[in-house]
């Protein structure tokens, strides 16, 4: 499925009409049932699609639910508004606030039997218990689009990476090539150099033992898998294998729907959907910088004007840094005396970046820095919940 063969290119009104037509199959599929399903509004296109193709072919009543996670920068509201105007839906809201994020954290890591290293898995859990509170049983999302559909600033960068090839050092391009197959592809991170930090964030004894279980030892995937691929389709089969399924549908998605009892039904990762998404040649995914653009096309005269002309905008909640400013969040399990007797980090280290984080002005870049206070925060907690050691 992921190999790419160089399919006849049918032209960009071949592609949109078809993917209108699955993308409706998709979604009529996934709201057969004998109770209520209706759908999440985040005000991002991927969401909006399905919401406003349900209002527009679907449903004449639905129910739908969002997150308001604080403000500023972080805000969606007047874009989910405009996605319930167009729908016409009954509306449900859960507000994120630091302090919703702290009350409910420990419970989120018990359910995802997980660390977690961003906050908004507490927005899916309290999205998850809204459901459950209203008539629906079952809700739509739109998962599965930016992996298939170039939607992730990475496909972006690949474009220009003959401009970074100097910039990598030999330890990074020796690292992507046993990763990833090629000494010059980068997926999420500079690798070597977050070593140097796991060298002052974790304890010592830990370091020691490194190599013997670091995930970096060999290749996450099937490097056969990726051979021959271009840049867009190694990417999308990476973020497919490690992003998608363990993350965004697992210990974000699945695990914070169970913890309520209700199911989550994602139309884009429709094995017929995605079939034909695989014959769509790269450049109506990705044109230029246009991230996702066929599926905008799919979108236009449905979806308001206004989404499918905003900039990519990923979905986030207040991080570690917001948390720390507030004394009383955070306290007990940032504890001196429990992060000595787990022995994983470095409490000098962790004293350093609770100092740091509490800076004025201090502030992590969304979803493009490691919050690393809150890998520490949600392991401790983690050790706490299941009574682990090391």
């Amino acid at each position: 499925m992921w190999i790419y063969i160089g399919w006849e290119d049918k032209g960009e009104a071949y592609y949109v009409e078809r993917l209108r037509e699955l993308l409706k199959q998709a979604i009529s599929r996934r709201l057969l049932a004998d109770v209520p399903i209706d759908f999440y509004i985040s005000g991002g296109l991927d969401s909006s699609m399905v919401a406003c193709y349900i209002g527009k072919y679907m449903l004449d009543s639905s129910y739908s639910f969002s997150a308001e996670i604080g403000s500023g920068e972080l805000d969606e509201n007047r874009f989910q508004a405009m996605v319930r105007k167009c729908v016409g839906s009954t509306h449900y809201v859960t507000k994120v606030t630091e302090v919703e994020i702290w009350d409910h954290l420990y419970q989120v890591v018990y359910q995802a039997e997980s660390a977690v290293k961003e906050s908004y898995d507490v927005a899916a859990f309290l999205l998850s218990d809204l459901v459950r509170r209203s008539p629906a049983k079952a809700v739509l999302t739109g998962q599965g689009s930016d992996e298939f559909f170039c939607g992730y600033v990475g496909y972006m960068v690949d474009q220009f990476r003959h401009m970074q090839k100097d910039k990598m050092t030999p330890e990074e391009c020796q690292c992507n090539q046993q990763l990833w197959g090629d000494p010059y592809f980068r997926f999420e991170r500079n690798h070597p150099q977050i070593r140097t930090i796991h060298a002052q964030l974790y304890h010592p004894d830990v370091c020691r033992e490194w190599n013997t279980f670091s995930a970096l030892a060999q290749s996450p995937i099937n490097l056969e898998r990726v051979k021959g691929l271009t840049d867009a389709r190694r990417r999308s089969y990476i973020d497919y294998k490690l992003r998608l399924s363990d993350h965004l549908l697992g210990e974000h998605g699945d695990r914070m729907f169970a913890a309520h009892s209700v199911e989550g039904r994602h139309p884009f990762l429709d094995m017929e959907l995605i079939n034909f998404v695989t014959t769509i040649p790269d450049h109506y995914k990705l044109n230029g910088t246009d991230e996702k653009y066929i599926l905008k096309q799919a979108g236009k005269g449905i979806v308001p004007d206004e989404i499918l002309n905003r900039k990519k905008f990923p979905f986030q909640a207040p991080g570690m840094s917001a948390m720390v400013k507030c004394p009383h969040l955070g306290g007990d399990f940032l504890d001196t005396a429990l992060l000595k007797k787990h022995g994983i980090f470095d409490v000098a280290f962790v004293h350093h970046l609770q100092e740091l984080y509490a800076q004025e002005g201090f502030q992590l870049m969304g979803a493009y820095d490691i919050d690393y206070l809150l890998i520490v925060l949600t392991v401790t907690m983690l050790c706490e919940a299941y009574g682990l050691t090391i």
